[in-house]
This record gives C-alpha cells, structure tokens and sequence, in this order.
C-alpha cells in the first residue's frame, strides 16, 4: 500500500480530464440534446430523456469493453448510438453514425467545468507543479476540449491512451506517462474519479493518488486519500 506523501515531496500532477475537471455529465447531456435535435426525427426527438438515460447505458458498457480490449476505438463510437437507438425501437444504423458524427463534433464545444477547477489550477500553477492531462478519451475530442473550455493554458501537456498504446489503468499507460513527461514516480501524483482506472491503476504502476468522489457514493478502499471538491487540493498542495 502506498502512502500519501508531504505535499513538498510532489513536482508532477496527473490530472483526468472528464470528471475530474471537465463537467462529462453536464456537457454530455447538452450535446446528446443538440443531436437529438439536430437528426430532426420525430420519434427520436420525443424521446429524448429516455435516448440520454439508454445512451449512458450503453456508453459505460462499451467503454469497459474497450479498456478490456473487447472492442475496437470505431465501432465503439457509433455502435453505443445503434444500441441506443435499438432500445428506442429504432433500428437505423445509418442514422447511429450520424449521432456519432454530430457528437464528436459538438462535445469538444462544450465548456461547463467542474466546480472550482479553474481556482485549483491557478493556485497549483503558482506553486510550480508540473502539470498534465492524463486521459482514456480520444485524441480528436480530449484535445478540443481542453483548448474550447480553457484548460490548455494550464497544462504542459496530455497524454493519451491512444498515444501510450494503453488504457488506464493498465500500468503501460501510467509507466508511458512518466517516460513521455520526465517525472519521477515518488514525486507524482494521480487526481481522478475513478477509482479502478486512475487511482487503482496509478497505485499498481507506484503512484501515489488522490480519488475525487465528488458524489461520496460507495465504499473507498483503507488507505487511499479522498476528497470531495477540488479546493481540498489546496490544504496539501
């Protein structure tokens, strides 16, 4: 088990992007809303609460198939909207790689952070942390998003599953991510919100970590740091 370390002993903060400072619940139900809209399909658009509540559904299932290897990056984007779409009675795949283009377009554009992410990061920068993005997302949408919602400025860079050639938590990602950024593995540490695939897994590749539960919804394993909102960041770093 690792233990948390004085803040002094820390020179690299590996950030997750999507939960941790980018609102994913928030920017993606603004723009499922906007593609609804968007296909302008009757039906679709009647039922739009009950498409948003499916699409999370099926978009966490196929994104464990994906950390598993069980699915490949493509088929992953449109097929969440094929099966979305299947359980409105709608059987179109055609118009499930529409949603999928209209998403990827629209998502990066969204801009709602989580609470007090910009303060947290202002104040980190003051204090000369070195500072990255660290993501399961893709390339074409995670760096859109940090450069539209303000966030670029921040950080000396992102890595990415798709450039470490591995998804957290796989410890391949988090051993790429120190090669990629210098850092050494005592002196960084991991913020995110989940538990498996950022605080499991920088624990396993011998990082330290915080866990975000912004929810506080279920059990956290003794032993690991907690907080609860990002300004709790400050009383230790």
């Amino acid at each position: 088990m690792l233990f948390f370390q004085a803040m002094a002993l820390y020179t690299h903060l590996f950030f997750d992007l999507d939960g941790t400072l980018w609102d994913i619940e928030r920017n993606t139900r603004i723009t499922l809303e906007q593609i609804v809209h968007h296909i302008n399909h009757e039906p679709l658009t009647a039922l739009s609460d009950r498409f948003i509540e499916r699409y999370h559904v099926n978009n966490d299932r196929l994104w464990e198939l994906y950390r598993n290897q069980g699915i490949e990056k493509d088929k992953l984007r449109w097929y969440r909207f094929y099966l979305t779409l299947k359980d409105l009675g709608i059987d179109s795949m055609a118009m499930a790689r529409e949603l999928d283009r209209a998403y990827i377009e629209k998502s990066p554009l969204q801009t709602s952070l989580i609470a007090h992410s910009r303060e947290v990061l202002e104040y980190l920068t003051g204090k000369d942390y070195h500072m990255y993005i660290v993501t399961n997302g893709f390339n074409e949408v995670q760096f859109r998003k940090i450069r539209e919602s303000g966030l670029e400025e921040f950080f000396r860079g992102m890595i990415t599953s798709e450039m470490a050639g591995f998804l957290k938590p796989h410890p391949r990602f988090f051993e790429y991510t120190l090669s990629q950024t210098g850092a050494g593995r005592e002196r960084s540490l991991v913020i995110g919100d989940s538990l498996e695939a950022d605080i499991q897994g920088a624990m396993d590749a011998g990082l330290h970590a915080v866990y975000f539960n912004r929810s506080q919804n279920g059990k956290v394993p003794e032993g690991i740091r907690v907080i609860h909102t990002l300004t709790e960041l400050k009383e230790f770093l």
